[in-house]
This record gives structure tokens, C-alpha cells and sequence, in this order.
């Protein structure tokens, strides 16, 4: 019995065998007998059932070849054994019959010739008749924590060969190319049925399944001070919870225009007895139909929650934002909205500019057509993509929307083009479809709290001039870079009032002092303070400062410019100044997170007068050319200019000042290189205890005495000037 079993399985095995080579040599005589013509494959073609003649939208040897049954690309994308025997698909064909496939209809070659043309190749090859070698490969990548299958294309041989790539496959949610494709094309009706479905879904997998996300706690959350109770979503109305638990839904939005129905002292009493829905603006109207559809029944909106024309309620609720926007089962993300009378539900349009589709004949289901279409990675085409992109969705132009979504634990985010899902863990687009962002990272990391207080940051540190050894890097790659990274973020975008610049970011501001342990000071740390104080602007510098005080001039809230802070020292650096110390008046002690009136750091260092040159560059930054006047000797009549490094201006008003002194804060003994503040007296003509604000930043650059061009020498200078107390405000 047991020899008769093995030679059973003997046998098959050799039947097996025999299969694929009789299979493989009869394919291999099918690509040969395709490669001889285009008669020879349109004869071959025509021999076959009539599904196998091949979509109108394709040329007889397209299909053949690539895209039919017994094409290349339906069994690489559906099999990986059979990607082992043949990774790739070479053929020639020359330019003219690519031109006659496409005018004849056949979306493949016109696929291919269009990516061609944009090679360098093209523009040498002028012989149309003249065949070109084509390879298509298929080639995985990771994505959304996932494979995703790409598309490259490569034109000639050799050193002349010229890749294309920057595609990658998807396919319709119901199509038969779903069961080999792993990307999905995008949900454009973000409130039908499946995307809600999708969405509880993905929400339900978070809770469960990511280890880098908080599971729900078993006591439920303290309700906001307010909500909307939305159990009948044509009649809501405001509650007063009074400490009661229950989870919630919270809203993230851009005003963008009046709201004469937000809640005041006037209309509260009526609304805590119900609110006629349609007296609401359409984003509001949205929010509290996708609770009712999500199976939840509380709302928190700002404009209804917080009553608008008390300030003792603005106080109140302002110190409870980290809590609220934190302890939300779900934040809801009206992205695409400008204004909260556009609403966030209605059905997406597609980009007006498609991306390109095929049939291809689906191995696992018989006799079946498929579609897929190749979607155009914004890594490859960032200037093209624009309209495919949702980083300029109004919702990241408003700097308070930053801190609802990064406080929140998760998020629902209706973009301009589909439904997303935020977390702790990842970005991902609801239902499948591939997330392409220039400005988010796909797996938050820094931006993650849950990163942050996993992390064990009660390690003493000692601030002082040497940031560095171990527990400093951790530190500064963990809290200093993900506080660094958040600013730039918020820098970049708008606050209607202006006096909102520390509000809008306080929330986040307190929660990273529960990691850092130090003072707030006016948008700085007390622990990093003279690190803090060489922000930079990023952007044109052309923006004036607000006519209002706002903040100190050494805050970067004083003005309206992206800036980036330093999350640490790229030397082991030495600190030129002595003692510096830094007091700031809040406007509102209950917030200390919030509105400042007035601020002042001391420093103990040196100053040297300089004076502006010319333009370095006229993009980005106001960046110049900057000299010294100071010299050591008394004995000199003549004013010499002495090249001390690049000024970094805050604002164009300050580029003609000839009041102006560099401040050196930092300096690198191995590669001579200098950070410092350059400042302004706030009064030129007095005399006597002077004081002073910041006009920007300049520096040392690391390859300053190395460069002949500019005539620039290493400024000894610097190491020369005495030490005097410096008041900054």
C-alpha cells in the first residue's frame, strides 16, 4: 500500500511536469509567432475564441502579448511563480506602428508612446521606421503598510536606456482585477452606504488591531462642558452635561465666514430646548448627519458649544481644548469645505484630468474582462499632480485645525477627493485607495503622541552649552524634533484673528509640556531657550508684521511667516553667550498656553555692528551678504567692511537699517562655523539703557573661508568683542 502511494504521487508529479513544459514551450511559440508581425499575430489572433480577439480599445497584438489570456501582464500580476519565470516583457516596435495603434484606437500603444515621447530618446530618434526595444516590468513597493504594485517602463538598451515610472495599478471596487490588484480607486460618494461601512471599519481595526493607538478605556469619557445631541438629526439640541460619560463625536472645520447661529448668552436657553436644523450651516448640518449615520448620538461643534460672546466661557473652554479634541471617540474633518455653509457630503468629482485605463483578461475568472487603470505617483510627478493632491484642501490653510487633528486619537477626513483615516499608527484613503501626500507623512512618527508617551523621557537633562551625548539625541529626535515639525506646520498657515497666533497652537503647546517638563515662554522652551531663539524664516519675508502687538520679537508669533526652529545643533557646539534668563507676561494667567502682552530675554554676550550687502538670493528667505564695522584698534579713522557671514532677514522692512548688531549664540571650533541674532534698537536716539528687538538671524556658513568667490575670510572678530548684558523685547 505505501509503494503503490508513492508511485501514485510519482506519476502525478511527472504529469504536473510534463504540463508546464508543454505549456510553456506552446507560449513561448505564441510570443515568437507575435514577434514575426503584425500579420503573423493577427492571423494567430484571429484563430482563437472570439473573447480572445481582445477589446476594441486594444490592438490584436497588445492583446496578444500583453493583456489577453495568454499575455504577460494578467499572469505577473495574478501569480508570483510565474513572475520568477518571466519578470519582465520585451518587445520592439517602432515608432510609426505606435503611432498607427494609437490614431486605430489602442490605448496601450498610445500609453506607451506618450510615456516615450517624454524620454530624451524621442527627441534623438528620428528614424520612425526604426524599431524600439520596450520592457515592462512590474516591481512592488510599500505603501499604506502595504504592496502596492508599480509600473515601469524602460525604452532602448544599454547605456541608452531611459526608464519611465511613476504609475502604479488599481482597480474599481467591484471589478473583476480587484482579486490581483491590491490598490482600489477612490470613493468619490464619501457618504454612500460603503464608504460608512468602510469607514466604521477601519475605525473598528485601529481600536483592536494598532499597537501604536489607545484602546477605548473602559470607563468612557467625561463629556465636554456642551454638545449637540443629535439622535434626531432634523431636531438637534444643545445639552449641558454636567460631568456625564458617554463617547462623542468632534468636529474640525473652517469657519471661513460669519455664523449667525452660534450659540450667545441670548439664544442658549432656546437651543438647550432643541435647534431647527435647517436654521444651520450646511458643514454643521453634515456633522450631525454622519454622527447619526455612525450610530453615536453627541456632537461637540465650537460654534454651538462654546457660548461666543462670553469671555469667561472662551477662558473655560479654551483650557479644556486638549481634553475635548483628545478624548473624542472620532474627530470629524470638513477638509474640503472653505466655509461652513458649503458642507463636506456631497458626492466628489473626479480630476477633469483621468488617469489612463486598460482591459486586461482576469486568469481568475474565466473568459472575463477586467479594468485597471494606472494611477501617477505624486513623488514622480509633483508639478502635475496638483489637482490630484489634497494638501491644499482648505482645512490645511487654518492654523486651528492643526491642533484639532493632531490632538485628536483618530480622525475622519472628508477630503476634496476622497474619504481619509487618521491615527496614531497611519494615513490611510477609506477603502483602499492609494494616500499621496508632498506634505503629510503616511506614519505620522513624530507628529504621533502616542509616539512621544511611549517613550521614556524622564532622563534627567541638564540644558547648557554642550547638546549632546546620548540622552540629548534621543531627546532632541523624539520631543525637540516633533515640537520642530509641528511649528513649520503651523507657520504655514492663516489665523483670521490675529490675536489667536498662541491660542490657536496652545493646546498642542501644553501637551508637549507634559513631555518636556519647561517653561512656555511666549512659543518658546525654557530648556532649549537659546536654540529656540535661531528660528528662521522659510518664505519670502516680504509679509509685515501685524500692526497689533502680538508677541516679543523674539517669538516667531510676532510675525506671519512659515518658520522652522532647530530640534538640535548639527556641531558639538560652544556657547558664546553667559547668562540668559527670559520673562514673559501672560494676558490671561488661567491660560498659560495663550495670549502674551509683553516679553523680554537678557542675554550676557557680545555685539558687533554690521550693515547689509547685497542680495544672496531672491527666493525662499531674505538672505544677504553681511559686513562688520567694529574694529579693535582705536587708532582707525576709515570705517573698514569686514565680511561676517549671511543675514537671514525676519522682514523686507528691516533690509536698509544702518542700526544693526550681530549677536554671536553659538559657535562649532571644529568647522568655524556661527549662529547668532541680528538686532535692532527699538529707540535709536536714546542714549541710555538701550534696548532692543530681532530683525532676523545670520550665521557663520560652514564653508565660509573656503569660498574665494565672495573674498571671505574666517571673522576673528567674533572671538574678540567683550561681553555686555543685551535686553531683547
Amino acid at each position: 500500500m505505501h509503494v503503490n502511494n508513492r508511485h501514485t504521487m510519482s506519476l502525478s508529479k511527472k504529469r504536473s511536469y510534463a504540463y508546464r513544459i508543454i505549456s510553456e514551450y506552446g507560449e513561448a511559440i505564441r510570443w515568437v509567432v507575435s514577434d514575426l508581425g503584425h500579420d503573423w499575430a493577427t492571423r494567430v489572433c484571429r484563430r482563437t475564441a472570439d473573447h480572445d480577439l481582445g477589446p476594441p480599445s486594444l490592438c490584436l497584438r497588445c492583446w496578444e502579448r500583453i493583456l489577453g489570456p495568454h499575455g504577460w501582464l494578467p499572469k505577473a500580476l495574478s501569480s508570483p511563480s510565474y513572475r520568477k519565470l518571466r519578470p519582465k516583457c520585451e518587445y520592439q516596435q517602432s515608432l510609426q506602428e505606435l503611432e498607427d495603434a494609437d490614431k486605430d484606437g489602442c490605448r496601450w500603444c498610445g500609453f506607451v508612446l506618450h510615456e516615450y515621447r517624454n524620454t530624451q530618446q524621442s527627441e534623438l530618434h528620428t528614424n520612425t521606421s526604426r524599431p524600439v526595444k520596450i520592457k515592462v516590468e512590474i516591481w512592488m513597493r510599500v505603501n499604506m503598510g502595504g504592496r502596492l504594485q508599480s509600473l515601469r517602463l524602460t525604452f532602448g538598451e544599454g547605456k541608452e536606456a531611459e526608464e519611465r515610472l511613476g504609475h502604479f495599478f488599481y482597480a474599481g471596487h467591484d471589478d473583476p482585477t480587484a482579486n490581483f490588484l491590491f490598490a482600489r480607486s477612490e470613493i468619490h460618494d464619501v457618504n454612500s452606504p460603503r464608504a460608512q461601512l468602510l469607514s466604521k471599519e477601519a475605525i473598528e481595526n485601529c481600536i483592536h488591531n494598532h499597537p501604536g493607538c489607545p484602546r477605548l478605556a473602559e470607563n468612557k469619557p467625561q463629556l465636554p462642558t456642551r454638545v449637540v445631541d443629535c439622535q434626531d438629526p432634523a431636531f438637534p439640541t444643545l445639552i449641558e452635561t454636567n460631568g456625564r460619560r458617554e463617547q462623542y463625536v468632534a468636529l474640525s472645520y473652517v469657519w471661513g465666514e460669519e455664523q449667525p447661529h452660534s450659540t450667545t448668552t441670548a439664544n442658549l436657553a432656546n437651543y438647550l430646548n432643541g435647534i431647527d436644523a435647517q436654521s444651520l450651516p450646511k458643514s454643521i448640518r453634515d456633522a450631525i448627519s454622519t454622527v447619526h449615520a455612525f450610530g453615536l448620538r453627541y456632537l461637540w461643534a465650537d460654534t454651538l458649544c462654546i457660548v461666543q460672546d462670553s469671555a469667561e466661557d472662551k477662558i473655560r473652554e479654551l483650557g479644556q481644548m486638549a481634553r475635548i479634541y483628545a478624548s473624542a471617540y472620532i474627530t470629524v474633518v470638513a477638509g474640503s469645505a472653505r466655509k461652513v455653509s458649503d458642507g463636506f457630503l456631497d458626492p466628489r468629482s473626479p480630476p477633469s484630468r483621468g488617469d489612463p485605463s486598460f482591459k486586461i483578461s482576469c486568469p481568475t475568472r474565466a473568459k472575463e474582462l477586467g479594468t485597471f487603470s494606472l494611477g501617477r505617483d505624486i513623488n514622480y510627478y509633483r508639478q502635475e499632480l496638483q489637482e490630484f493632491s489634497t494638501d491644499t484642501d482648505p482645512v490645511h490653510g487654518r492654523g486651528w485645525c492643526l491642533q484639532e487633528m493632531f490632538l485628536s486619537q483618530r480622525t475622519l477626513v472628508y477630503t476634496s477627493r476622497t474619504l481619509q483615516y487618521h491615527c496614531q499608527t497611519e494615513v490611510i484613503n477609506i477603502g483602499g485607495s492609494v494616500y499621496q501626500s508632498d506634505r503629510f507623512s503616511a506614519t505620522p512618527k513624530y507628529w504621533s503622541l502616542s509616539y512621544l508617551a511611549e517613550r521614556d523621557w524622564a532622563t534627567p537633562l541638564t540644558p547648557g552649552p554642550m547638546l549632546v551625548g546620548s540622552p540629548w539625541e534621543r531627546y532632541a529626535s523624539g520631543v525637540l524634533e516633533g515640537w520642530a515639525k509641528v511649528l513649520r506646520e503651523y507657520t504655514r498657515r492663516s489665523i483670521t484673528v490675529s490675536t489667536d497666533k498662541f491660542h490657536a497652537i496652545g493646546a498642542i503647546a501644553e501637551r508637549f509640556h507634559q513631555f518636556r517638563k519647561s517653561r512656555y515662554l511666549a512659543g518658546l522652551w525654557e530648556d532649549t531657550l537659546l536654540l529656540d531663539l535661531l528660528w528662521t524664516t522659510v518664505t519670502d519675508a516680504g509679509l509685515t508684521r501685524p500692526k497689533e502687538y502680538r508677541a516679543p520679537s523674539w517669538s516667531w508669533a510676532a510675525l506671519d511667516n512659515e518658520v522652522k526652529v532647530y530640534a538640535m545643533l548639527h556641531f558639538r557646539d560652544v556657547q558664546f553667550c553667559g547668562a540668559a534668563r527670559c520673562e514673559v507676561e501672560l494676558k490671561t494667567p488661567a491660560l498659560p498656553f495663550g495670549e502674551v502682552v509683553s516679553g523680554e530675554v537678557i542675554l550676557q554676550a557680545s555685539m558687533l555692528p554690521v550693515v547689509c550687502g547685497n542680495v544672496i538670493s531672491d527666493y525662499g528667505a531674505l538672505k544677504l551678504e553681511l559686513y562688520t564695522t567694529w574694529s579693535q584698534s582705536t587708532a582707525t579713522t576709515s570705517t573698514t567692511y569686514t565680511p561676517i557671514g549671511d543675514a537671514i532677514l525676519d522682514n523686507w522692512e528691516d533690509e536698509r537699517l544702518t542700526d544693526m548688531w550681530a549677536v554671536p549664540i553659538f559657535f562649532s571650533p571644529k568647522r568655524d562655523l556661527v549662529e547668532g541674532l541680528l538686532l535692532a534698537p527699538v529707540d535709536p536716539s536714546s542714549s541710555t539703557s538701550k534696548k532692543y528687538r530681532r530683525v532676523g538671524r545670520w550665521s557663520v556658513p560652514q564653508h565660509f573661508p573656503e569660498d574665494p568667490d565672495r573674498g571671505y575670510a574666517y571673522p576673528a572678530c567674533i572671538h574678540e568683542a567683550p561681553l555686555v548684558e543685551i535686553v531683547i523685547i
